[in-house]
């Protein structure tokens, strides 16, 4: 307790800086950098040194915000169980402590409370007293597990204690779910079987099905296994990488809570519904679920030929091979759909027909499609950049002299002259 009040002191008052320096760029970008509506806003160098400052940042705030959130977790409970290992390699015990967050000794480099998610902590659920192994990364290691103990605590006050020697105790299992049987879906680190530990740590295939009836504890596992991915991959996974479609709105509600009390962000919820409206042009009148079970259900003429054509577009819509056919057409538009011509700005090529197609077809073919697209058009607007600086610095100097234009500071000739070289360039765009 005394260590992680000690992180808690120090990690309040780097969130506290990190804020403040997000706070002084923004208000530097406000000061200093006037755009007009119609000024390149990204084109612009010193915008882009601004930003790029902004980002790391606001990278830099967001560490330390969930830093505090975790400490904060574990002032509330600093761990919830213990096992004491026999390692045969190093021919040592080490008392092992498993909380919702790792808390290390920052003089020592000790681990006081390894991460639930952490590789040693799987044997905990998967091991009662006795030979017990976990792979880490340097290997399979091997040993004994002499001692399994589990802890309550609340408010960094143990409430009782009690050593296991097999499965998770009844009692805590009892305890966590009677707590679930509110408003809310809890976080169950302190009740998961080794079947479910096996399931969230899967990680022999890209794709894993969880099957089981109601209430047997699917969407816990989905939920779990997200917050070991954000652990397990926390250098190239974040929480706006991963989205969750649900069934509804009040799912999304009753799910909300178990991320955040795991220390992670609470990642993207969407119903299908909510997806598609966003991803499709709004001039599209898009119907809705119960409307169209509405429409379903109730009873037609048996001969409304309009509905019995609906009923078999809707089976032939869900069957594999119409989506074996959408498939086969967007690997089509991949290598047909896009033209490219060369992009020519005044007498200058920016860049010709066959590059833009060996960065779409060859460099960039590994990401989807859009992806591509976008990262060509940065390289556009970097090899555009120079020239289109030239061009609005030339323009000044021929104004300048213009006398229409002799009273204009030269910050108002600057912005007149950006705007024209942007109309000139609008199609370019």
């Amino acid at each position: 307790m005394q260590v992680i009040e000690y992180k808690l002191d120090a990690a309040l008052k780097q969130t506290y800086q990190a804020r403040k320096q997000v706070r002084e760029i923004r208000r530097s970008i406000w000061e200093e950098l006037q755009f007009g509506g119609a000024s390149s806003f990204e084109q612009d160098v010193e915008a882009v040194q601004y930003l790029d400052e902004l980002s790391r940042q606001g990278r830099k705030f967001g560490i330390n915000r969930q830093n505090l959130t975790k400490l904060r977790l574990l002032k509330e409970t600093p761990y919830f169980g213990r096992i004491d290992f026999y390692d045969d390699e190093l021919d040592s015990v080490e008392q092992i402590y498993i909380g919702v967050a790792s808390l290390i000794d920052e003089e020592t480099g000790e681990h006081l409370v390894y991460d639930w998610r952490a590789p040693v902590s799987s044997m905990f659920y998967d091991y009662g007293l006795g030979k017990a192994q976990y792979q880490s990364p340097g290997g399979i290691i091997t040993g004994e597990i002499l001692l399994k103990r589990q802890y309550k605590i609340e408010n960094g006050e143990i409430k009782y204690v009690f050593d296991s020697e097999l499965a998770i105790n009844d009692d805590i299992l009892q305890d966590t779910l009677s707590k679930s049987a509110d408003n809310k879906m809890r976080s169950i680190i302190y009740s998961i079987q080794r079947e479910q530990n096996q399931a969230i740590r899967n990680e022999s295939t890209k794709v894993l099905l969880v099957q089981g009836p109601a209430g047997s504890g699917k969407t816990s596992i989905a939920l779990h296994r997200a917050a070991y991915l954000l652990y397990r991959y926390h250098s190239i996974l974040n929480a706006d990488h991963i989205v969750i479609f649900s069934p509804n709105q009040i799912f999304s509600d009753y799910i909300s809570n178990v991320l955040p009390e795991l220390g992670e962000e609470n990642i993207c919820q969407a119903t299908m519904q909510e997806y598609i409206e966003r991803k499709i042009d709004s001039d599209w009148d898009l119907e809705d679920y119960y409307t169209q079970y509405e429409y379903i259900l109730n009873e037609h003429n048996p001969v409304d030929a309009e509905y019995e054509n609906r009923i078999e577009a809707i089976r032939y819509k869900s069957s594999l091979e119409f989506f074996q056919l959408v498939k086969a057409y967007l690997e089509y538009i991949k290598d047909h759909q896009f033209i490219f011509s060369e992009i020519r700005v005044w007498d200058h090529l920016i860049m010709t027909k066959q590059e833009c197609e060996e960065l779409f077809y060859k460099t960039y073919r590994y990401l989807p499609v859009k992806s591509r697209l976008d990262k060509i058009r940065r390289r556009v607007h970097f090899l555009l950049n120079p020239i289109r600086k030239s061009r609005i610095n030339n323009l000044v100097e021929e104004k300048a002299v213009q006398p229409e234009y002799t009273e204009a500071s030269k910050r108002q000739l600057r912005e007149i002259c950006i705007n024209i070289v942007n109309n000139e360039l609008a199609d370019v765009y």
